[in-house]
């Protein structure tokens, strides 16, 4: 299986690899993260309890506070089924490390009062940790996000890690999918919010420009699949989300996995990237934030080509 796997995502930056996780262990897991909660707008401060104390960092996920540390033999189980492991390891090389894991929630639209809408209308990172009371901040929230590259939260990292993302309930167009732009890895790393206009809004087609000088053309890919199905991407392969358009929230389990290979025996990711001709690295990978940390730029080419 590996060997296809491989050859798409060097050509496109991404690769799906499936249905691969038994819809048992998806289930399971689903059950463990919601036994203490119901999810729904119950999860968020109100207007002056936000207002009271804002903040913006250190809201999400970390250790000692992650919903998925009480599960940890069905994460096993997970992280040791032979198709994730033989495509992480033809990938990566036999030593990888897990940088993170955590479970990603899509919010829809109802659970949302209107003045959390009306704060976060068109921006492009909508990570609503911010607005959640303390004790739900053990997972993430998002209501939609902009197409970014996941080098956006390591400044001065290069790319020697990947996404691998799990779709934990099945996922439809109105389930706020994956959105990825096939190919936007070859240009580096560039800095959030990114150069994107809308060729084709029929068929979806995006051109992309580098502050080094470079551009391509690319067809927008939605990933939509049942519970279980797995996708991979590269840390520089801008992708984003529509809101959730349906009444459903979307529960996702997502992981940063990094090649600790060495460079003396180089693994396809270390291939890869010595084949890209632009920055692996920037200092600066974002400028949509102020000193706290809130988001105050108002542009999502998302949510306003839609």
């Amino acid at each position: 299986m590996s060997a296809p796997l491989l050859t798409n995502f060097e050509a496109s930056g991404f690769c799906q690899l499936g249905p691969v996780v038994p819809r048992e262990l998806t289930d399971a897991i689903l059950t463990g993260v919601l036994a203490d909660r119901v999810l729904s707008s119950e999860v968020f401060l109100s207007q002056q309890g936000f207002e009271k104390a804002p903040e913006f960092r250190g809201v999400n996920p970390r250790p000692g506070r992650n919903v998925l540390e009480r599960i940890p033999d069905l994460i096993k189980e997970l992280e040791a089924l032979p198709l994730i492991t033989d495509f992480l390891r033809s990938l990566l090389g036999n030593a990888y490390q897990i940088l993170d894991r955590k479970i990603v929630c899509g919010v829809p639209d109802h659970w949302l009062d209107q003045w959390l809408r009306d704060r976060i209308a068109g921006k492009p990172v909508n990570n609503l940790g911010a607005y959640v009371k303390p004790e739900y901040r053990d997972m993430t929230f998002f209501y939609g996000i902009d197409f970014h590259q996941d080098l956006i939260d390591w400044p001065g990292k290069e790319p020697d890690f990947i996404t691998l993302y799990v779709y934990l309930e099945d996922v439809s167009a109105e389930h706020a999918p994956i959105l990825l732009l096939p190919s936007s890895y070859s240009l580096g790393a560039t800095k959030f919010p990114h150069d994107l206009s809308q060729v084709s809004a029929d068929e979806r087609v995006w051109r992309y420009s580098s502050e080094h000088g470079a551009s391509i053309e690319t067809a927008e890919k939605e990933i939509t699949g049942r519970a279980g199905s797995v996708t991979a991407w590269h840390a520089c392969t801008l992708h984003g989300t529509a809101p959730v358009s349906g009444r459903k929230a979307r529960l996702s389990l997502r992981y940063l996995i990094r090649s600790t290979s060495k460079n003396t025996n180089p693994c396809v990711l270390q291939r890869i990237n010595k084949g890209i001709q632009a920055p692996l690295m920037l200092a600066a990978t974002r400028e949509d934030q102020n000193q706290m940390g809130e988001v105050v730029v108002e542009r999502n080419h998302i949510w306003s080509s839609r």
